[in-house]
């Protein structure tokens, strides 16, 4: 696994969190004068996955600059623990929007000439 891609893992796992920690937090409120607000805590020491393997970078095959940039995504068994119906809203509606938008977004396009920079002495 890339560097880019495991930080695009990151990104997406940080986008459903968002959505689900804006779902959470409107399904707590209960009247209009009574909130109650949601705490993230962040992971503790042996939640961290460490020692992900990344390829060496001469095994790396580079890809051509017109080819899109490609997302592979992979579950944390938290999803599994997730309802049915919210399992299948990550899977079938979010995941595939947030993957095509970093694929549109981190998608390098070829210049046409050379780049002229203005540079001060």
């Amino acid at each position: 696994m890339s560097k880019m891609t495991l930080l695009l893992c990151v990104c997406v796992s940080l986008l459903v969190n968002c959505v689900f920690s804006y779902t959470y937090v409107n399904e707590l409120e209960t009247d209009q004068h009574q909130h109650r607000h949601c705490t993230h805590e962040h992971p503790t020491e042996d939640q961290v996955i460490r020692g992900v393997h990344i390829e060496p970078a001469h095994l790396v095959k580079k890809r051509s600059i017109d080819q899109p940039l490609r997302i592979s995504i992979f579950y944390d068994h938290s999803v599994y623990r997730l309802e049915q119906e919210k399992f299948e809203m990550i899977n079938n509606t979010i995941l595939p929007d947030a993957v095509k938008f970093w694929e549109q977004a981190l998608k390098v396009r070829k210049t046409g000439g050379p780049i002229r920079l203005n540079r001060c002495v």
